[in-house]
């Protein structure tokens, strides 16, 4: 699924919007209540939202309740940066699968890994990463093998602690 692809209602926006200004902390009914909509309508919304990357949901307890809070994911926002030059967008599963594989990419996941490296800052790459619960060193690996032979990007060597004149060449 793409996060370019689908486009957001005019609610969801305005979900996201309040999720993104801290008003999810009070779950589902706390969002309906700001929002002055049916809690149903917006439990859709949140879930359509999780399902594209945009939102986390964790569970929290408040005076003995369960309260679903709903907070803003960095997954959303890497793919808003990657996907922005791109003809043809990527999905975030793509990217992950291209970080994790060790052998050839696809043509969906190169794109994605070449565009994530090049776009994204450092400190919202290291937040998807850990979200995604990618080492730093299988990053590296990542760009060591899919990247830096096609492209050297000195800034991404910097924080993915990169040497490349230690890499090793074969004979």
């Amino acid at each position: 699924m793409s996060y370019m692809t689908f486009k957001l209602t005019t609610k969801e926006n305005a979900l996201l919007r309040a999720v993104q200004k801290g008003q999810g902390e009070g779950g589902i009914y706390g969002l309906a209540a700001a929002l002055e909509r049916d809690p149903r309508r917006v439990f859709d919304n949140v879930s359509r939202l999780k399902s594209m990357g945009y939102v986390m949901v964790s569970a929290k307890f408040k005076n003995g309740r369960e309260i679903k809070s709903v907070t803003p994911a960095v997954t959303g926002s890497v793919m808003t940066i990657v996907n922005v030059s791109l003809p043809v967008p990527v999905t975030a599963s793509d990217l992950v699968s291209g970080l994790h594989e060790d052998a050839p990419l696809s043509s969906n996941e190169e794109t994605a890994v070449m565009s994530f490296f090049a776009e994204v800052s450092p400190s919202l790459a290291m937040k998807f990463l850990h979200e995604h619960e990618i080492s730093l060193e299988k990053a590296a690996t990542a760009y060591k093998e899919h990247v830096s032979p096609f492209q050297k990007l000195p800034q991404t060597e910097a924080w993915l602690n990169v040497d490349s004149s230690l890499e090793t060449t074969i004979p």
